[in-house]
């Protein structure tokens, strides 16, 4: 039987969604204001989902950026304890931002944004990720909005001192020149060895390592994905591959090398969908123990943003590994980031936050950190 899923705009029902359809994005609205959440009995009830247990994520610390609007997800990284932020404009611009969150460390709420807006643009949501042979220099990877959509990488340079993004653009290279076309955004691997992936002119997943600075080897395809289809760039954490499938699935994967090109290994179908890619993998807090877990927006019919620990066991074994669901009283419009605050002072354990665009009619940025009850 085929599963039919929400179209994007129908995950944006509502009063926010009819403004985000009818106006530009970024219309008036309180600069810099922070935004409080509602409860999360607001959210969707806890129940079940195909099996999986639904439990009311908690949200505190939460943060709006007004003055920050997007059609797409926003980019993250945590350069010590300062978030980086990247993400593509609004509809009236489609050129790639660079900010970093000005605040104590390890606050959200009352924040602001200290911004760069770049020449280059994207249709897609760009990706961050470390450099491989600098402490001093992030990566910054983007589809371009030329003919070819070239697959860019380049060099942002940060001050270790002060924990932030410069400003300033040190280098720029195209992976693999003209031989890829990038139907979406791309994605960095989230651990060694550094690998930048996207879909094709063709449909394949690509894939290309880092082999030293901005300098990439050959191109690699993974052809495992391919049955499933995908939407969206995949994500990588060690072995494990998971991505969102064409039908909306969420996916994961285990590979005996990072280098997979002709592995064919089990593919574990949860019964959990989304229409977008899922987030990086982060760690989060339940019952004393570190839960690696991914953050994906739910096409429940608004958009709510979902958490949920991954069972490793159960994918190696093929079987579904999102046992429990936790589900934040927030929507958006795209796909979140999410990631860990390191600990600060006297703060001894990380943090988990969330990063999204929401689904309010402006496509406003938002932050805030997330608790698992």
């Amino acid at each position: 039987m085929t599963r039919h899923l929400p179209s994007r705009r129908a995950v944006l029902l509502g009063a926010g969604a009819a403004a985000l359809a009818a106006s530009p994005l970024g219309a008036a609205a309180p600069a810099l204001a922070a935004t409080p959440s509602p409860p999360p009995s607001a959210g969707p009830p806890p129940s079940r989902r195909s099996g999986a247990r639904l439990v009311a994520a908690g949200v505190r610390d939460k943060m709006t950026w007004w003055d920050a609007t997007s059609t797409a997800g926003p980019a993250l990284l945590h350069y010590n304890y300062v978030p980086i932020l990247a993400w593509r404009g609004d509809r009236n611009s489609r050129n790639l931002t660079v900010a970093n969150v000005i605040a104590p460390p390890r606050q959200l709420a009352g924040s602001s944004l200290q911004k760069w807006v770049l020449a280059d643009a994207s249709e897609q949501a760009p990706a961050l990720m470390p450099s491989l042979v600098s402490s001093t220099v992030a990566h910054l990877a983007w589809t371009g909005i030329n003919g070819g959509r070239s697959l860019n990488v380049a060099n942002l340079e940060l001050d270790a001192g002060a924990n932030r993004f410069t400003g300033r653009v040190l280098g720029h290279v195209l992976v693999a020149g003209n031989q890829v076309s990038s139907r979406t955004g791309p994605s960095w691997a989230q651990s060694d060895p550094h690998q930048i992936n996207t879909v094709d002119q063709y449909g394949n997943v690509v894939y290309a390592s880092e082999t030293g600075d901005l300098t990439f080897g050959p191109l690699g395809t993974l052809n495992f994905i391919q049955p499933y289809g995908t939407r969206g760039p995949v994500r990588r954490f060690g072995n494990l591959w998971y991505w969102t499938a064409a039908d909306g699935a969420l996916c994961f994967a285990f590979t005996g090398s990072p280098n997979p090109t002709n592995e064919s290994p089990r593919v574990a179908r949860s019964a959990q969908s989304s229409l977008f890619e899922p987030s990086h993998i982060a760690y989060a807090e339940h019952a004393g123990n570190a839960l690696p877990c991914i953050a994906w927006t739910g096409i429940d019919g608004a958009g709510y943003l979902n958490i949920a620990p991954i069972d490793y066991g159960a994918v190696q074994a093929g079987n579904d590994p999102i046992g429990t669901v936790y589900t934040l009283p927030e929507t958006s419009i795209g796909a979140p980031a999410m990631g860990n605050e390191p600990p600060y002072g006297s703060n001894y354990t990380a943090r988990t936050v969330i990063f999204w665009t929401g689904a309010d009619g402006t496509g406003a940025l938002n932050a805030c950190e997330v608790t698992l009850p």
